[in-house]
């Protein structure tokens, strides 16, 4: 069983307590073949820790070594209050709840059968900022600097808008991505020169507290003179936040007022660059509750 040390110490300085949890019997609980269809569609940052739920499963450990996923651990729970860690993806089985402090703050990413994952929040409290959810409903068209223009479509197993015949980075979704000290999940957007990729957020609650973000991932550095890169949010035409991000680490953001508006909004967000050169760029709509 291979066991993410780094991890365990962590376990072990929060003092986590052995679930009381009955170990399985043959025939109860989602089958390890389950459990492995769901790691496959993962691709974990390497700041990531997966974290394989109910804690005595090491029958899935086996399965997802010989896989070729050995990023797999487990982790004994306390059913009771835990602070969430962060970077923590859990693959569970359904029919075990996960403990009440880790539910507040899950997200989900993807159901198969009895198996499902989520994300924890990455340290933040239920309260904390949280990236807009909906991606998967959004619509997202390129417009090349022809003005020639390409609708994306919803992958759902590579959880992305595909944008094809552009090139394979363009597309737009979660990602986690890195840029200088602040790693965070974020969408997505690499641009195109001299055109726009732009995302239509359905049916958006103006009544909740928005800000806007943008960063370049940390590889994008590399090419000292790359061009800045602009991302506007809009509504109905009318600008509601704008940044330009010039070539430099870290991630901006600016608030983000929809306070004019009293029924739920389409908002749009605009990724334009005049150089896409190793343009490697995201974008974040974070909601405050």
């Amino acid at each position: 069983m291979r066991v993410n040390e780094t991890l365990a110490l962590v376990a072990l300085g929060l003092g986590l307590a052995l679930s009381v949890w009955v170990p399985l019997t043959d025939g109860d609980g989602a089958s390890a073949e389950a459990y492995v269809t769901a790691l496959r569609t993962l691709s974990p940052s390497p700041r990531d820790t997966v974290v394989i739920q109910p804690p005595w499963r090491d029958d899935v450990l086996r399965a997802a070594d010989e896989a070729g996923l050995p990023f797999a651990v487990t982790l004994a729970v306390s059913k009771k209050s835990v602070e969430p860690l962060r970077n923590l993806i859990v693959v569970h089985d359904d029919a075990f709840p996960l403990p009440r402090a880790w539910r507040r703050v899950a997200e989900p990413v993807s159901d198969h059968g009895p198996v499902r994952v989520v994300r924890l929040s990455q340290g933040r409290d239920a309260g904390g900022p949280r990236l807009l959810s909906g991606i998967e409903r959004a619509a997202v068209v390129v417009v090349d600097a022809a003005g020639q223009e390409t609708a994306c479509r919803w992958d759902a197993a590579q959880k992305k808008h595909t944008c094809a015949p552009h090139p394979d980075w363009v597309w737009v979704g979660e990602k986690d991505v890195t840029s200088g000290e602040t790693s965070r999940r974020c969408f997505w957007s690499h641009p195109v020169s001299g055109g726009h990729v732009r995302t239509t957020f359905k049916g958006v609650d103006p009544a909740q507290t928005l800000s806007l973000g943008a960063a370049f991932q940390q590889s994008a550095l590399r090419k000292r003179d790359g061009a800045s890169v602009v991302v506007e949010a809009t509504v109905g035409g009318t600008r509601v936040a704008r940044i330009r991000h010039r070539n430099e680490a870290g991630f901006r953001t600016t608030a983000l007022d929809l306070s004019a508006y009293k029924q739920p909004v389409d908002l749009v967000v605009d990724v334009t660059t005049a150089d896409d050169g190793m343009r490697h760029f995201c974008f974040t709509l974070d909601v405050t509750e």
